[in-house]
């Protein structure tokens, strides 16, 4: 799984969120006179976008080689034990705020409609937004509905203990 979600979504975030960055900018400048919840949209992509590079480095960094760990049966230490639990916990806090963003996007955008008198630029930024929003959904169930679940299964089922 951890797999799956390094290669499939971190890949993915690391090749859109700067270029989708550019694109809003750039729609924002263009379009903002007529479209004054351009700026408003603008404000939040430019929050979420470092917040998701930062929590994607965190979990690749600090919390999958602790799981990776986990899984091969490998014993943790007290600390590593008590880290991961307060990591997922830190975690899937910032999947609600990611969630609360993605959220207020939506709402700028009335729910990813193109405006009538959109140009390709806008078109395009509309729809991945949509898909960032859809991926960001997927990405979240797979870690806090089966990956950390798994993770904390484990850690309450003393996997990973170290024999005294």
């Amino acid at each position: 799984m951890i797999e799956d979600v390094v290669e499939t979504h971190h890949q993915y975030l690391r090749e859109e969120l700067p270029a989708l960055e550019g694109l809003v900018r750039k729609v924002a400048r263009v379009h903002g006179e007529n479209h004054p919840e351009l700026e408003a949209l603008q404000a939040v992509y430019l929050d979420l976008a470092p917040a998701m590079k930062e929590h994607i480095r965190e979990e690749e960094e600090e919390v999958f080689p602790i799981i990776e760990k986990l899984d091969r049966g490998e014993s943790l230490s007290d600390g590593e034990r008590r880290r991961l639990r307060e990591e997922i916990e830190e975690l899937e806090a910032d999947h609600e705020e990611t969630a609360e963003l993605l959220e207020r996007i939506a709402e700028l955008t009335d729910g990813y409609t193109v405006p009538a008198d959109a140009c390709p630029s806008y078109e395009s930024m509309i729809e991945r937004l949509d898909a960032l929003e859809r991926d960001t959904h997927e990405h979240v169930h797979k870690e806090n509905n089966v990956l950390f679940v798994e993770a904390e299964t484990k850690l309450s089922d003393g996997v990973g203990v170290r024999d005294h």
